[in-house]
């Protein structure tokens, strides 16, 4: 699959602001609770803004009810299982790192500003192997980064609906 089938959600305005509400808060909660930024030490808005609105964009697209909760980390982001990671680099990799639940199904989307592309998704069992360990970013920990080649393309939403 080339990167121009692969689907593509456009959130809307309203959308976009209660993204930005969501992604505010949670940047607010682990400034005023003083959760660590040992695996990120250059934590930013823009990070947890995107994060949000990539979440918004996936269960968007699933047709799933998006609770955009605040404080549920290594809770599932959308329906039961179903982790979102976002990177802008529109052929960057999944990131997984140690302590992310296995048991997830982790979804990539790329892009920004509203308009995301669902790259794929791998079990997180699978996203954890020794092949995938990498460290991209030599300020911070290992991790696994997944290739977005070796992702499972996402099919069809309603399959999503139930996960």
């Amino acid at each position: 699959m080339i990167i121009e089938d692969y689907p593509v959600v456009e959130l809307d305005y309203v959308q976009i602001m209660e993204g930005l509400q969501v992604g505010a808060a949670r940047r607010l909660k682990s400034h005023f609770k003083k959760y660590s930024t040992a695996g990120n030490p250059s934590p930013s808005w823009d990070a947890d803004i995107e994060g949000a609105l990539a979440e918004m964009a996936f269960a968007k697209w699933a047709g799933v009810f998006y609770n955009g909760s605040v404080g549920q980390f290594k809770e599932a982001d959308v329906g039961q299982s179903i982790a979102i990671r976002h990177t802008r680099h529109t052929k960057g990799r999944l990131i997984l790192r140690d302590g992310d639940p296995q048991q997830h199904t982790y979804v990539l989307l790329t892009g920004g500003y509203g308009r995301y592309t669902i790259a794929g998704h791998i079990p997180g069992y699978l996203a954890m192997a020794d092949k995938y360990k990498s460290r991209p970013d030599p300020k911070r920990a290992e991790c696994f980064a997944v290739p977005q080649e070796a992702l499972t393309p996402v099919g069809d939403p309603k399959a999503w609906a139930q996960i």
